[in-house]
């Protein structure tokens, strides 16, 4: 840039009186420092052109637009320094580095009152150079003054050196008590801001104080006035609910929160919500000295959040002496008083669920027929279901999907007895109908019954593609571990190295000095030639005898993963049972409901129940419009009475009122409408009842533990520490489902990979592929004759891997896979005692089977509901009821037990308690986990435990189907998939088809110790049928036959004692086992 000359005087300057104010201003300019005004200019100093990129880029000052009338030109050699110093940083590309604090002074046209010729004026003498200082700006701010000469304009801010103002301190000091605040009035915004802030540098400590001092007093008023505003939020749902600690800072008093930002160097504008939340709690915490009985929104909220999770009443009272959040009464009051309107049914398809919950209070003392209070509710929620087709939205609306509850071939017949009343015309339409739907139901119960259509055909492909994914990684994980062993001569894994060692050091005695291996029957080492060595051995060896696995189980496998089997090598992540299909689609809505208080553990309770359902989701049977029916889902006890009730509650068609049986109906019916024909109708035939997936899994996990303890689970149990008979109880009951749930896998994983163990070393020394096909072409050639290898075959490649197919299947929303495992685990039911899930077992299935095709892929689209969205974490109604249980209970009051109305409360406002947990922990930064990895469940060491034990079992290939620790099992337990399919067709030609048979002898016999203390327990009259059963066994032997024909005849049931029929029971059973053996 060209540097003009420096600027002329147009007018001659000269020292007499007549010379102009203007030529006075112009030479004023030029001794005047063009970024602090000052006028301490060298001949030397350099014109401010010279400097023009500097001064744009530190102060924003471009000099081509400067006016030489009103701005000077030159600039001193203090700030001529420190513009050189800017320069050479940047040379360096050092800039950033460079920091000032200076501000250029502002310069006006000339005036009467022009401070530049003021300054010049009374400048006087010049003082002797004495080196370069750095110069303190203090604005001056004098309106009165009759010795300066000098005022300040309106719309002018002017700074004067420090040197200057020492010649007129005392007038100065005269003039600013009277005159600063009326000056700082006419500052503008910024001046003011730069004069307070060197105005607070030239305070004292003590004078800082008092300033802070006399500030806090003087916005007390405007304190209270806020706190007053504040105290009321925490009681207002919807603040709560959309609170924004933006909102909230903006209208809270400004001078103390500027002073929190100022004095923690805080910002607002660039602080995530995490620091807003914490300036807000600094500000509630000094409302709160002011006002000690406060309740701040922000601190409540946090109270509302701790007590939620702690459900601690101490905890509450404690942060209530910190913190203005409120005593745990208050919290209580708060709940209390938050309403008692339920959130309505959600529009669409929906399905509901019930279950109960209560609190049981603490005995305190004892008193005579003392009983514990109690508090019970059946709570309610309710799904909205998630649909591909917009149709689907609509069907609960129409009549023709209501359930057709068709149970029982008798009721065919009472359909038809009912038709008979009719007139000629309308009965043989009727008779048609009814005939027609009776043949319908006949063919679809054979085909329940018989299971040999393609539907089940399908079912059974889609069990034993799992089963070969299952046995293919057992394959892989077989082959990985075995090694050839030279000295052995045969491929060995670590299980067998580890028993050979084992079996080994039972012969040998280490000496603990030497270490020199001895035989066990040395008395003096070999190697030191020493007997305090082998004698110290033997006692150790006495005292903690060689156990069969090592007290170090060497792994196979670092982890192990609950379910595994897709190479899930290119996946970032990986995502629990991602190899099967997911059907989730969006997250699921649940609506928490207003509670029934009941107890559904009778026909009358559970009936209360499912009228309050209908009445909740608009079914048109009590008054509503929305729906004609809906599905429900339970556990099994209320879906055990439910079967019951569907059949017996009737409603009066006359006048609309229930009755929980036929006979008080008809006795009804005679007292008010005997004039009429008879007309009723089911009260609950609109319900399409399901049995929670949760509870299924937890009940079928227990048969099939119930099943299996003796033979395998008692001895794994025993390995895993289950000692004693209280925690072998809890192990074989499956009272922690999670911890019965890692037993199964354990069972599971390590029964695989020693069932395929033969296998695979026969084709070690060749070159064919171990392949799953193959797998089962060895086992039918060489080990399904053995019972004990047939046995394990069916626990494991049926029922265990159905019920890790069913968790699978629930887990990802795939029907057809829980379909599936619903249809092998159903024999388990049936071969023992478990009565309740028989009945709910064929409930399920005769439901389903004349379901509309509509209604069918609606309860298919929803097997099971992902409230979090993960496609990997499905769960039926019955576990998400349970999860909002435990939230209600979170909000009871501690210590004692709940009226009607707090669980009312909490209930009705559940959802909004959730949203604002939701939404203050999003804040704080404890939102929802989002990562959906899998979790490993370590049981690497569990399944090394218990091979060696399976391993030992399977390699005795004796004839006596043995248990894993040696006891004698029964011999019809490995028949007990034939047995149980029996069973169960007889319970569908008794209870459905209403066809007669012959009672059941029992269960499935684990053990014959179990079958005889069964027999014991008959009377009289089965074991006379018994025994009649023996003797015709005996056909082949007539006078055998006959001999004990007349020993039966012989007994009167009234003289004979129970004993006399067991022993000619037991000894027909000796007989007609030694003439099979013998034929």
């Amino acid at each position: 840039m060209e540097v003009p000359e420096r600027i002329e005087n147009d007018v001659e300057i000269s020292e007499s009186e007549g010379e102009t104010q203007l030529t006075k201003h112009q030479k004023a300019l030029e001794k005047t420092c063009r970024i602090c005004g000052s006028l301490d200019l060298h001949k030397s100093s350099h014109l401010k052109y010279e400097f023009s990129v500097e001064l744009f880029e530190i102060f924003e000052v471009d000099v081509n637009l400067d006016q030489p009338a009103i701005h000077p030109i030159a600039i001193c050699r203090s700030h001529e320094l420190l513009l050189l110093k800017y320069r050479n940083l940047k040379a360096t590309n050092q800039e950033q580095a460079f920091k000032t604090s200076i501000k250029t002074v502002n310069f006006y046209p000339h005036t009467d009152e022009c401070n530049i010729c003021f300054i010049n004026k009374c400048r006087g003498r010049k003082r002797k150079r004495q080196g370069v200082k750095k110069i303190d700006i203090i604005p001056l701010k004098c309106k009165k003054t009759e010795d300066l000469n000098e005022s300040i304009d309106d719309e002018n801010q002017t700074f004067v050196s420090k040197t200057i103002l020492e010649q007129h301190d005392s007038e100065i000091r005269q003039c600013l008590p009277e005159t600063l605040i009326s000056d700082f009035e006419t500052f503008d915004i910024n001046a003011r801001k730069d004069f307070l802030t060197k105005l607070v540098k030239h305070l004292s400590s003590e004078e800082l104080s008092e300033l802070m001092f006399t500030v806090g007093k003087d916005q007390e008023e405007s304190l209270k006035n806020d706190i007053e505003d504040i105290s009321q939020q925490y009681k207002d749902h919807t603040f709560l609910k959309d609170f924004n600690a933006d909102n909230w800072l903006s209208k809270r008093n400004m001078p103390l929160t500027r002073f929190i930002e100022g004095f923690t160097n805080f910002s607002v504008a660039v602080s995530n919500e995490n620091l807003k939340l914490s300036l807000c709690r600094i500000i509630e915490q000094i409302y709160a000295l002011r006002y000690q009985k406060l309740v701040s929104p922000i601190s409540f909220l946090l109270s509302l959040y701790v007590y939620s999770k702690t459900s601690s009443r101490l905890v509450v009272d404690f942060l209530s002496k910190s913190s203005p959040c409120g005593t745990y009464t208050t919290l209580q009051k708060w709940i209390s008083k938050s309403g008692t309107t339920a959130p309505p049914c959600p529009p669409g398809v929906i399905m509901a669920a019930f279950d109960n919950e209560q609190v049981v209070a603490y005995k305190r003392g004892i008193s005579p027929n003392q009983k514990s209070r109690s508090s019970v509710i059946t709570s309610l929620i309710y799904a909205a279901i998630n649909s591909d087709d917009n149709m689907q939205t609509f069907i609960q609306t129409q009549d023709e999907f209501k359930p057709k509850n068709w149970f029982k071939l008798s009721h065919f017949d009472e359909k038809l007895k009912h038709a008979e009343t009719k007139d000629q015309t309308e009965r043989n339409i009727q008779a048609e109908k009814i005939l027609k739907e009776k043949n319908y139901f006949l063919r679809g119960i054979k085909e329940i019954r018989d299971q040999d259509n393609n539907e089940y055909e399908e079912l059974e492909k889609l069990h034993y593609e799992q089963l070969y994914h299952f046995i293919k990684h057992a394959i892989e994980t077989v082959v990985e571990e075995h090694t050839m062993e030279g000295s052995e001569n045969a491929f060995m894994d670590n299980i067998d190295k580890n028993t050979h060692n084992e079996e080994r050091r039972k012969d040998i005695l280490i000496c603990t000095l030497c270490g020199t291996e001895n035989a066990r029957r040395k008395l003096v080492c070999e190697g030191c030639k020493n007997r305090e060595g082998i004698k110290e051995a033997r006692t150790k060896k006495s005292n903690g005898p060689c156990s069969t696995v090592s007290s170090t189980n060497i792994k196979t496998a670092s982890k192990t993963q609950e379910i595994l089997l897709t190479d899930n090598s290119n996946q970032d992540e990986y995502s629990r049972y991602q190899h099967i299909p997911s059907n989730h689609q969006n997250p699921t809505s649940v609506t928490v409901g207003m509670p029934a208080f009941v107890n559904p553990n009778s026909n009358e309770s559970v009936s209360l129940v499912m009228r309050h359902i209908g009445i909740n989701c608009g079914i048109k049977r009590y008054g509503g419009s929305e729906r004609s029916w809906a599905f429900v889902c339970c556990d099994g006890r209320p879906h055990s009475l439910y079967h019951k009730i569907l059949e017996e509650s009737i409603l009066c068609n006359y006048c609309q009122k229930p009755f929980q049986s036929r006979k008080v109906y008809k006795d009804h019916h005679k007292s008010c409408h005997q004039n009429l024909t008879s007309s009723c109708s089911r009260e609950f035939d609109w319900v399409y009842m399901r049995i929670g997936g949760g509870h299924y899994e937890m009940n079928v996990l227990k048969a099939f533990f119930e099943l299996n303890w003796i033979p395998y689970l008692e001895k794994m149990c025993e390995l895993m520490g289950f000692n004693s008979e209280n925690a072998k109880h809890f192990a074989k009951t499956c009272k922690d489902h999670h911890l019965a749930w890692q037993l199964l896998l354990t069972f599971h994983t390590a029964a695989l990979n020693e069932m395929v163990i033969p296998f695979v070393r026969s084709l070690m020394n060749t070159n064919d592929e171990p392949t799953v096909e193959n797998y089962f072409k060895f086992y039918k050639q060489f080990q399904a004759q053995n019972p004990n290898h047939a046995y394990l075959h069916l626990q494991v490649c049926r029922y265990s891997q159905a019920i890790i197919n069913f968790r699978m299947g629930i887990r990802r929303n795939n029907s057809q896979l829980v379909h599936s495992a619903k249809f092998h685990l159903k024999e388990l039911f049936y071969g023992r005692c478990h009565p309740h899930y028989q009945n709910i077992e064929l409930f399920d299935s005769i439901q389903y089977k004349f379901m509309p095709e509509e209604v069918k892929a609606s309860w298919d689209n929803n097997t099971s509901f992902s409230v979090s969205g993960n496609k990997s974490k499905g769960q039926d109604l019955d576990f998400i009821l349970e999860e909002k249980n435990k939230a209600i209970k979170q909000y009871l009051p501690s210590g004692s037990v709940p009226s009607d109305e707090t669980w009312r409360n909490i209930c009705c406002n559940l959802k909004f308690f959730e949203t604002i947990q939701e939404k203050l922990a999003e804040i704080l930064g404890l939102g929802q986990q989002t990562d959906y990895g899998t979790k490993l469940i370590d049981i690497s060491n569990a399944i090394t435990s218990f091979r060696p034990v399976l391993r030992k079992h399977l390699a005795a290939m004796v004839d006596d189907h043995q248990s894993v620790s040696g006891r004698k099992l029964h011999p019809n337990l490995v028949n007990f998939l034939e047995t149980s399919t029996q069973k169960r067709q007889d319970k569908i030609d008794s209870s459905i088809l209403g066809i007669d048979i012959e009672k059941s002898s029992g269960p499935v016999f684990i053990t014959d110790d179990e079958e005889e203390l069964h027999q014991k327990k008959m009377t009289k009259a089965e074991l006379k049928n018994n025994i009649t059963k023996l003797i015709e066994k005996l056909s082949e032997n007539v006078e055998l036959q006959t001999h004990y024909v007349a020993i039966l005849e012989s007994l009167n049931d009234t003289n004979t004692n129970k004993d006399t029929y067991l022993t000619l029971y037991f000894e027909l059973k000796d007989v007609t086992a030694n003439s099979t053996s013998d034929s």
